[in-house]
């Protein structure tokens, strides 16, 4: 692993419902991939993890929460290609927010 600023990417990409891949590129190279059988509508009640994994993790091979030591410059969000899904969620999302109030 190259010491210094890097550009790193993770993208999932749809199979099926709540199945799909998702790759990890540095420096525009794919580095990993795996299958994920189940993605969550909710992947947590306090937003996205960033540098930092704070509920349960995706897969056994690391313990909660495995912080990134180094300094993050910026991070860009995209959705795209399932406006369906994302429309679904967030009526799953105020539904949810309503029950806990």
């Amino acid at each position: 692993m190259p010491l210094g600023e890097l550009n790193v990417a993770f993208s999932y990409s749809k199979l099926r419902n709540n199945e799909g891949v998702i790759r990890l590129w540095i420096e525009k190279t794919q580095v990993g991939q795996i299958d994920i059988e189940m993605l969550p509508w909710r992947q947590t009640i306090y937003g996205m993890d960033i540098g930092s994994d704070q509920g349960s993790t995706v897969v056994a091979d690391y313990a909660s929460p495995f912080r990134f030591t180094g300094l993050i410059h910026h991070v860009d969000f995209h959705l795209k290609d399932d406006q369906d899904n994302l429309v679904n969620a967030t009526k799953i999302e105020f539904q949810n927010s309503i029950s806990e109030q």
